[in-house]
């Protein structure tokens, strides 16, 4: 005596057919959805550089307006020593310019060092140095151009007045 399991529940379930349906339209939802995700991912990732360098900027302002001292940032591979190439998604760093020098020497102390960036190239469109002197203002007015290559219409731009003060702008431009 065998027991239909199916006619006892009325007929309620799913055939093979309607799962495959089922799945089939998850699948093409599913493909729809990834290049806007990977577009956020992308967005995500220029926005947090941004603040990072950003936290710094503002960071170096502090330190030289506390400190009296001439603060520095530079890019730098090592996390030690400046690179003479205008390349600061390799990473950069903050020290106290004790010596007055145009690069770190062994005894000036490093505030801050920061890692790579992969995928993203930042610029500062006044060369490999940035300086606060003692009253937190920097020589004269510049900008770090921040984007990725592979989606150069979501690329930023953060502006620096002579006074040291930062601003944030969308921009679109060919990486």
């Amino acid at each position: 005596m065998e027991k239909n399991l199916l006619a006892k529940n009325g007929g309620k379930g799913f055939t093979v057919v309607e799962l495959l349906m089922t799945v089939t339209v998850i699948g093409i939802l599913a493909i729809q959805a990834i290049p806007s995700f990977n577009q956020l991912i992308q967005s995500v990732r220029i926005r947090a550089a941004s603040s990072d360098l950003e936290r710094t900027l503002r960071l170096g302002r502090r330190h030289a307006l506390a400190r009296g001292e001439l603060i520095r940032l530079c890019p730098s591979v090592d996390g030690d020593t400046c690179t003479l190439e205008n390349k600061w998604q390799a990473g950069w760093i903050m020290f106290a310019d004790r010596a007055g020098g145009t690069r770190r020497d062994p005894d000036d102390p490093i505030l801050l060092a920061h890692d790579r960036l992969t995928g993203l190239l930042i610029e500062y469109n006044r060369g490999t140095l940035l300086s606060f002197n003692s009253r937190g203002r920097i020589s004269r007015n510049g900008s770090f151009h921040l984007c990725m290559p592979s989606r150069p219409e979501a690329s930023v731009r953060l502006v620096m007045i002579h006074s040291g003060r930062l601003r944030l702008e969308q921009q679109r431009s060919i990486c």
